[in-house]
């Protein structure tokens, strides 16, 4: 070491090469050695039939004719019942259990021959069948039975099974095993489980009387469950250990936690054995390096603690601790060869546990609040682990081995999901793994739970299932008994079996769509949201009117909509020059933008041919270095009709996946209503710039003019003329045309209270919630409502609109009226050449919230005819002052109407305008004039039509 205390690189170097060589030998040792021992467990033979101990141990050699005393025909056949057949087994003889044919003997010689006697009887082709049967004693001959040894009954064979292809059949006895006679049930199946795979093995056994022998051929698999538990949670520790060895063994971190991952790995793997069936070597091999392997990977878990995941240095000024866990593993480890086994861990895991509590508490003013939230998951599961392990040895004597073996196998693997989830969460020890494979793994895993715990509970039920009672149904009676065979319980259990399958399934399928889409929230997977998309944004619109505070605020909607790391947007001002530039996250590097101002002005020139998205590899070599740096993928250009206003920034999806059609439709979506809401917000910051006046008027009249109706429809059966003419650069009138599909046409007129610069401004607002909101399909009595609602809230208190709405049907001659405090529509109608005055009721909007508003506003509806015409028109031509200060008025409108019926939609609208000119006599117009002519031509929908 150095005088500060630090390695020096050669140490390092000797340290590292260490590592590796202990390291590699351990796993040359120790690897091959845990897979064989695993090999061995799965590649254990098995014989494809079930057997049971046998009952009796007295055979039946003759048929005998008897009569069974209970009411079993519902669960055996006929004739199952009515004889006593060859090879059944002898269990009772008057209720009396008898041992041997002598004893059998002894009782019936003692009755008369006419006497009857009960037999119990054990028929072997069934499980648990036994059944009684009245006989005669005259009938039974006196070399009926003989004494067997004990056997077992075989009672099921899987079809072309092992048993099948040798031969063996229900209800024959087997005798011995592989040469070895049959001493129990136990000992049956252990001479079953000794095989292996491929073997074949010689069966004895009883049928019809006859002594024979086969050979069975053992076949794969014999795979427990809990025994593949451990081998697949042994595998993941070995397979993190040697990865964290490989890829991160030159961080001091990582020495101690891959020996530990690696040695608790191989624990997993040694756990599941065969015992003595192994041999000789492997059982010694396996006896002195399971605990070991345990214990010390255990210790080295403890002792990684030190460095993951964050180094202590104040645990690692004090030699003593860093050997303290080893001390511990080295007394559990001989304690475990010597004594105890899996006994040992009741005691030594929970001493190990509190071991490192108590020096993570002596020591807790050490650790930073930092290295806490990073380990906090670990600590969690190893509290969880350690009481779960006490818990188990509390109450060891009421479980059983294989339940304990569960805790064991369970807290390891919780143990590993914690370090697992740990590293890749924060990101520690330079380990990533891509969201798309996380979302994959958690996906499979929670898939594979899913399945295996509904496979779990069907297998429940079905042993919960074969215990019911027995129930019969009649059409006189109800009976309900304990009595059961081996057919007995079928109905019953195929019916609970069914009606509790389906209540499980339905339960575990609405569980999974639940954890999935809980998946797919965590991972950024949901479907997009589109009319909250666009309730949001129209609520920005409406709320926002700098042009910055707009862009920021789109730019951190946009981005939590499509849920991507990073988003910006640069808009420019008359195509040219950049006006604001928004980032959802601040660009690396410290800067307020990742582009200059010159690759600005490059990128925004360049993308003005494109009309939709393009990959950023696609664009220029100017500016497409620090954009691929910066983690962008896609720009987005946005325009206003022709007109191109800027360009979206589309980085990584959250998710980590690629961009599918559907990000792009949303995008498209949401940049035509960012579109609208940059041109508004260009409005609202030329008006709000009084320095610059009359070049801002001169814009803001430009926008909008444009966004009004550049031409007049062409709508079959109608001809259509409007126009508005602003008192001054700009004005307070709007009109507008709308057409939902073939169904309807609608034409709505506003006219916002005062006039130039601030009417203007509020009849663009009203401009944009109105195109929004007319885009919806919405009836036009409900469009005035909601239009009432969102301008309330955004006009000035003194500033309202009146309006003026027709909505046309285009398959039949009817026509709603809506008028909110405006004029009332002039219908000329052709069939008395009479101009009338359509006024249903109405106040204006943005007077009230919308209570009063709802009340009064009325909707009316008549049926045209052809050649009837309706005249929409706003207060600036009715009002219009001639020099004596006298105004035009409805009635010279109503004229002008009756004497030109005949000409022309266009016309007709300058007929008015020419007249309302004329009348003026030179006078400036003193506020906004707006006329919309709608003609209804012979060929339109009429009456006569239908």
């Amino acid at each position: 070491m150095n005088p500060t205390g630090e390695l020096k690189p050669n140490s390092r170097v000797q340290r590292l090469w260490l590592f590796r060589i202990t390291f590699g030998a351990a796993v040359l040792f120790l690897l091959p050695l845990s897979l064989k021992n695993g090999y061995n467990k799965l590649n254990s033979g098995i014989d494809d039939n079930l057997f049971e101990l046998s009952v009796g141990r007295i055979y039946i050699l003759q048929p005998i004719q008897a009569e069974p005393i209970d009411n079993t025909y519902d669960f055996f056949s006929p004739d199952d019942l009515r004889t006593i057949r060859q090879g059944d087994l002898l269990v009772a003889v008057n209720d009396r259990r008898v041992a041997r044919a002598r004893d059998a003997y002894a009782v019936l010689d003692r009755l008369q021959p006419w006497q009857k006697v009960v037999l119990e009887v054990q028929k072997p082709e069934f499980r648990r069948a036994l059944v009684r049967y009245r006989v005669r004693v005259g009938a039974l001959r006196r070399d009926f039975l003989r004494d067997i040894p004990l056997t077992v009954n075989v009672y099921d064979i899987l079809p072309e099974g092992a048993s099948d292809r040798a031969g063996i059949r229900r209800g024959d006895l087997i005798l011995s095993i592989n040469g070895e006679a049959i001493r129990g049930l136990g000992h049956a199946d252990f001479l079953v489980r000794r095989s292996i795979v491929g073997e074949r093995v010689p069966y004895q056994f009883i049928r019809n009387g006859e002594m024979k022998q086969t050979h069975v051929v053992m076949t794969r698999f014999n795979i427990v469950f809990l025994d593949v538990v451990f081998q697949l949670s042994g595998l993941a520790w070995i397979l993190a250990g040697l990865t964290l060895a490989g890829m991160r063994g030159h961080l001091r971190a990582t020495r101690p936690l891959s020996f530990g991952f690696f040695l608790i790995g191989v624990a997993c793997l040694l756990i599941p054995n065969r015992g003595h069936l192994d041999g000789q070597m492997l059982q010694v091999w396996r006896e002195y390096t399971l605990w070991p392997s345990f214990y010390f990977g255990l210790g080295a878990l403890f002792h990684g603690s030190y460095y993951f995941p964050r180094e202590r240095r104040d645990l690692l000024a004090v030699p003593f601790l860093r050997y303290a866990y080893y001390l511990v593993s080295l007394a559990a480890t001989w304690v475990a060869i010597s004594t105890m086994g899996m006994q040992s861990m009741i005691l030594f895991v929970p001493i190990m546990f509190s071991l490192h509590f108590c020096i993570r508490f002596i020591f807790r003013k050490g650790a930073s609040r930092e290295h806490a939230r990073l380990e906090s998951g670990i600590r969690y599961t190893g509290i969880f682990v350690s009481l779960m392990t006490v818990a188990g040895a509390f109450f060891s004597s009421h479980l059983s081995a294989r339940f304990f073996y569960s805790l064991i196998a369970l807290g390891l693997f919780l143990l590993l999901f914690a370090y697992s989830y740990t590293m890749m969460r924060y990101r520690l020890l330079g380990i990533r793994i891509g969201r798309v494979t996380q979302f994959s793994f958690v996906t499979t895993f929670w898939l594979v739970a899913l399945v295996t715990t509904f496979i779990s509970c069907l297998l429940w039920l079905a042993r919960v299932a074969a215990d019911l009672p027995r129930v019969r149904l009649t059409s006189r009676f109800l009976e309900i008994s304990q009595a059961v065979g081996p057919h007995e319980n079928m109905a019953g259990h195929n019916m609970v079996l069914m009606f509790c399958g389906i209540g499980v399934a339905f339960v575990f399928f609405y569980a999974g769509r639940l954890g999935l889409n809980g998946i797919r929230r965590r991972f950024h997977r949901q479907d997009y949201d589109h009319q909250g998309a666009s309730n949001e944004l129209v609520h920005l619109m409406t709320s926002v009117v700098s042009l910055d505070e707009l862009a920021g605020g789109m730019v951190a909607k946009m981005a939590a909509f499509m849920r991507v790391k990073q988003l910006g947007l640069i808009i420019f001002r008359d195509e040219q020059e950049c006006a604001c530039q928004a980032w959802s996250h601040k660009p690396r590097g410290g800067s307020e933008s990742p582009l200059t101002p010159e690759q600005v002005q490059l990128l925004g020139k360049n993308l003005r041919q494109y009309r939709a998205e393009l990959c950023v590899d696609y664009l220029e070599p100017v500016g497409k270095e620090a954009l691929v740096a910066q983690g962008f993928k896609y720009v987005y250009p946005i325009y206003s009709k022709s007109r191109f206003l800027g360009f979206l920034l589309i980085g990584e999806k959250l998710s980590e996946t690629t961009f599918e059609p559907k990000d792009f439709q949303f995008l498209a979506a949401t940049a035509k209503q960012a579109a609208i809401a940059v041109e508004n917000a260009f409005l609202y910051e030329l008006v709000g710039a009084q320095e610059r006046m009359k070049h801002e008027l001169a814009l803001a009249r430009q926008i909008q003019l444009s966004s009004l109706p550049q031409q007049d429809p062409e709508l079959p059966g109608f001809d259509i003329a409007g126009v508005s003419l602003p008192a001054l650069e700009v004005g307070g009138d709007f009109y507008g045309y709308n057409r939902a599909g073939d169904d309807f046409f609608s034409v709505v007129l506003g006219d916002v209270s005062g006039k130039g610069t601030s009417a203007a401004l509020h009849m663009s607002r009203f401009q944009g919630i109105f195109s929004t909101l007319a885009s919806d399909d919405r009836d036009l009595q409900d469009l005035f409502v909601r239009l009432n609602h969102l301008l309330y809230a955004q006009l000035d208190k003194n500033a309202f609109i009146s309006a003026l709405g027709i909505r046309i049907d285009l398959q039949g001659p009817r026509l709603q009226t809506v008028r909110a405090g405006h004029l009332p529509l002039l219908w000329y109608r052709a069939a008395d050449k009479e101009v009338h005055q359509i006024k249903p009721g109405g106040i204006a909007l943005g007077v009230d919230p919308g209570p009063l508003f709802e009340r009064v506003l009325e909707c009316s509806r008549h049926n045209f005819d052809e050649r009837d015409i309706f005249v929409l028109i706003s207060d600036g031509i009715n009002e219009t002052h001639n020099h004596a200060h006298q105004e035009f008025g409805l009635e010279r409108v109503c004229h002008i109407i009756r004497h030109h019926a005949d000409a022309s939609a266009a016309a007709l609208r300058d007929v008015i305008l020419h007249e309302t000119d004329h009348y003026a006599a030179g006078l400036d117009r003193h506020d906004d004039q707006t006329v919309v002519v709608v003609k209804v031509l012979p060929s339109a929908p009429s009456v006569a039509d239908g």
